[in-house]
């Protein structure tokens, strides 16, 4: 009896979440290696997961963009503003200057704004990059491979922060009470919640009440990715608001990819 057929990837008319996960699926499957991904590109964060699995050798690299460069240069803690409006911040072992902190909150306040968001609204969504950024730089273990990119365009404001560091089932386990912990699935729903954290202190833990489910809320859609795990919260559907976890091939780190639309 002839074995199975790899899985075959269907291509789509650009880049989404689904192309990718099925490009990367193909390639893990595949006794010979596969075509690069070439599709037009569109939403900010299909491109930025596209390059970290490239850059882990999970997938081919894609042709050469201004994007691929920014993303993948050697961290400088300055802010790289490309053609397309898409400021990109590589970070450096150096700390990140309190300038830099402050430039890129309100670049992407302003930014936020020109995409239609009110100023109050604009401020939540560029707080809420902030506090994923004070995420790698406390829980990551490599703070030095973070990446942060932003783009406000007509009626759409898109931003991703990720790292390759621990991911999120290690930095669970580090506290105690998460020890037990099995697999990525397990634990990347959790880090989402409020008062979970691997230092114990109820504090720290990055709030998936508060701050996720603010930005669902501007008709936002979400997308997490550590290890093999992905976690989607769709503030667009007419369903309930709910983190959905879905098995996915191994990203190292965690990933965070928001596009939100004024309301």
């Amino acid at each position: 009896m002839n074995d199975p057929p790899a899985a075959a990837f269907k291509p789509t008319a650009v880049l989404t979440y689904a192309a990718l996960d099925d490009h990367a699926i193909a390639c893990a499957s595949a006794a010979l290696p596969q075509a690069p991904l070439q599709l037009p590109v569109d939403a900010l964060g299909p491109q930025i997961e596209h390059l970290l699995l490239a850059a882990q050798g999970v997938v081919p690299s894609p042709s050469p963009s201004p994007l691929t460069r920014a993303s993948m240069s050697v961290g400088s803690n300055r802010l790289i503003e490309l053609a397309d409006q898409c400021v990109v911040l590589r970070l450096a072992r150096d700390p990140l200057p309190e300038t830099t902190w402050t430039q890129l909150t309100i670049r992407a306040k302003r930014a936020a704004e020109a995409a239609g968001f009110s100023s109050r609204s604009a401020g939540q969504l560029a707080a809420s990059l902030g506090e994923m950024l004070s995420n790698i730089l406390e829980h990551s273990g490599a703070p030095e491979t973070g990446l942060v990119a932003f783009r406000g365009s007509e009626r759409l404001f898109e931003f991703v922060v990720a790292d390759q560091g621990m991911g999120a089932l290690a930095s669970l386990r580090g506290n105690p009470q998460y020890a037990v912990l099995a697999t990525a699935r397990d634990a990347l729903p959790l880090v989402l919640q409020s008062g979970c954290s691997s230092t114990g202190d109820p504090g720290r833990g990055m709030g998936f009440d508060d701050l996720f489910r603010g930005l669902a809320n501007h008709n936002g859609r979400l997308r997490f990715r550590s290890d093999n795990a992905a976690v989607t919260i769709d503030g667009q559907s007419p369903s309930a608001i709910w983190p959905k976890v879905k098995q996915r091939p191994s990203l190292r780190g965690f990933t965070a990819s928001i596009c939100c639309t004024p309301l």
